[in-house]
């Protein structure tokens, strides 16, 4: 008789793993769709995929006596720290989505109140951690920048976009093409900068 393989994952692992069910389900639920309870029973329930996964076994796949009693065991190791963290993570998910739309609409008012006094066509790319700015200037170009929601909060959009103004008139006026870019992935280590 062959032996049986020791469960390849221990109770912390399985429960990360199962934890990530958390994330997707946010994901998937933008808005008022969202509910922790719902999320919470299908992390607890992902719990029967993870183990599968990690046993390498199909999901029509027939269980044996000693692999319902080991998944068994293993739901009742885990199932009230998993709920637990599983719970804190889906109201941390909704904590951060309020955060989000708070940082978002204060952005909102606060650069388009200044795009539009100074009469700026202007839209907005929002991300979780800032906001990307591109405004409609003259002569066919168009000028793009970030603002971190930290530096809204911090009071310094001020300074941000007096910068930005200052060289909005000198790109006005130039017939030139201009793109500045962050150096990042290939740029980041291009090697063919000439002194």
């Amino acid at each position: 008789m062959r032996k049986r393989e020791p469960f390849p994952m221990t109770d912390e692992e399985v429960i990360r793993e199962a934890l990530k069910t958390v994330t997707e389900y946010s994901n998937r639920n933008p808005g008022d769709t969202f509910n922790v309870n719902v999320c919470v029973e299908r992390t607890l329930a992902s719990v029967h995929r993870v183990w599968r996964e990690a046993r390498k076994y199909s999901f029509h796949q027939a269980l044996k006596w000693e692999d319902q009693v080991e998944f068994t065991d293993l739901v009742h190791r885990i199932t009230d720290d998993l709920r637990t963290r599983a719970f804190d993570k889906a109201n941390e998910c909704l904590k951060n989505r309020k955060i989000h739309e708070i940082n978002k609409a204060a952005a909102n008012a606060l650069l388009s109140y200044e795009l539009h006094q100074r009469g700026f066509s202007y839209s907005f790319e929002w991300q979780k951690l800032r906001v990307k700015v591109s405004i409609k200037l003259e002569r066919g170009k168009a000028l793009t920048f970030i603002v971190k929601y930290k530096d809204i909060r911090e009071g310094r959009l001020p300074k941000i976009l007096d910068e930005v103004f200052a060289v909005i008139e000198p790109l006005n006026k130039s017939d030139s093409i201009l793109s500045i870019w962050p150096l990042t992935g290939f740029w980041k280590n291009w090697t063919g900068w000439q002194d």
